[in-house]
């Protein structure tokens, strides 16, 4: 009996230090489509990059309109032009494509490094704020609200997060 005893005391007492005891974690969620759509360090950043492009998008506009212009031209003068001045004006309207095409594809990169710079920046600045948040009201973990299936709203920091950020 007294083996019994012993035998059962020992497995209770094995089977309480292998199972695996959880802390209670503080989980929160940020919601970072509103952060980049409503906060004012997000709404900077698309307006600075709109100020700093904007000269460029115009001549891309600018050059649009012309070549819109040429090939009504041509459209309508091809039954009035000779062979020659119609060759040319075909050779310079596919030159001024090209051009176009090569200004346009040159500000979107433009504009996506700049895009990217300035995001980095941001990401970095919401980690800075998210990780004193987390420290200063005991939260373990902190996740983007997109990537939870659910959660209670009591855990979204989000305005929390924003007016830290703004």
């Amino acid at each position: 009996m007294k083996k019994i005893t012993m035998v059962v005391g020992a497995i209770a007492l094995a089977s309480a230090f292998a199972a695996p005891t959880f802390a209670a974690d503080k989980i929160a969620v940020v919601d970072m489509q509103k952060l980049l759509s409503t906060s004012d360090s997000a709404k900077k950043i698309g307006e600075d990059l709109r100020s700093k492009f904007s000269d460029q998008q115009k001549d891309i506009a600018n050059l649009q309109k012309s070549l819109q212009a040429e090939a009504a031209k041509l459209k309508k003068g091809t039954s009035t032009m000779s062979a020659k001045q119609l060759a040319d004006a075909k050779i310079k309207l596919n030159k001024d494509t090209v051009t176009l095409q090569q200004k346009q594809a040159q500000f979107f990169q433009d504009v996506g490094v700049e895009r990217n710079k300035a995001m980095e920046d941001f990401y970095v600045k919401l980690q800075g704020v998210v990780g004193d948040l987390a420290k200063k009201d005991g939260y373990t973990l902190v996740l983007p609200k997109r990537l939870t299936l659910y959660s209670d709203s009591s855990q979204d920091v989000t305005d929390q997060v924003q007016k830290e950020l703004d």
